[in-house]
């Protein structure tokens, strides 16, 4: 599986530098401008990093599916489904792939902008101040760095499940169609619209458990509950997305099978 992720690493390692090379066009913009003492074009660059850095999100949703359904749909890629490799593990490779490019991204982001956070606090006194009265707040409630750093890696753990349920989601709807409407033109289109209506199903049913769980047996109320209880509130969720991840990676292992036979 590893040789696999690899192999999909270099194929599309084009798009990732792109992305790459973007983020470090726009930080070279706001270098610039906090060097020159630029305040409106610091705060152009600031704004477009902002909107860069949620556009990476979405890049990256966009190229584990237009990866996945290229590679079912063209002839050259369709090879890479009757290597001797498990169609599971194939899937899993697939999806480990968009993991790392994800976290590449993500991890630049992240020191990035703790970079910027520094340029923007010394630039603003105003920053600085809300920073320093958060700080105080938090150690008001008595939430310590280790509370915080354990809430952090929870809420990244129920992300990343509720992320890959969707890609999951998505690649099964992709070889539905893609199965059974092989020659048909629209068949991307009536796999998006099953993913539409998955998707709603899916939000929908996590909505209901959400309103439905308790914490230490009352409900629980965003406004007046801690950081703590909404992970425990939204616990039953992630088990729902956990267990739409596997279903839709043993179903579309399944019919790439099938795709096969025929």
């Amino acid at each position: 599986m590893l040789k696999l992720c690899k192999y999909e690493l270099r194929k599309n390692l084009t798009p990732l530098l792109f992305l790459i090379l973007g983020l470090a066009a726009i930080q070279i913009w706001l270098q610039t401008a906090n060097a020159l003492h630029a305040t409106n074009s610091l705060d152009s660059a600031m704004l477009i990093m902002i909107v860069y850095c949620i556009a990476c999100y979405f890049a990256v949703f966009i190229f584990a599916i237009s990866n996945y359904y290229q590679e079912i749909s063209s002839r050259t890629g369709y090879l890479t489904f009757m290597t001797p490799v498990s169609t599971v593990r194939i899937i899993l490779s697939k999806m480990l792939t968009v993991f790392v490019i994800g976290a590449i991204l993500a991890a630049l982001i992240t020191c990035l902008g703790f970079y910027d956070y520094t340029i923007v606090a010394g630039e603003y006194d105003e920053v600085q101040s809300i920073s320093d009265l958060l700080n105080q707040i938090l150690k008001n409630f008595g939430i310590g760095k280790g509370e915080i750093a354990i809430n952090i890696i929870f809420t990244a753990a129920t992300y990343l499940i509720s992320f890959f349920s969707t890609i999951s989601l998505m690649y099964l709807c992709i070889t539905l169609a893609c199965t059974f409407l092989s020659n048909s033109r629209i068949r991307l289109l009536i796999g998006l619209l099953l993913f539409v209506g998955g998707y709603i199903l899916l939000r929908r049913a996590q909505l209901w458990l959400n309103n439905r769980s308790t914490v230490d047996g009352r409900p629980f109320y965003l406004e007046d509950g801690t950081i703590h209880e909404m992970l425990v509130h939204i616990f039953p969720s992630t088990l729902v997305s956990l267990g739409v991840m596997i279903l839709c990676i043993f179903l579309t292992a399944r019919l790439l099978k099938k795709k096969l036979s025929l």
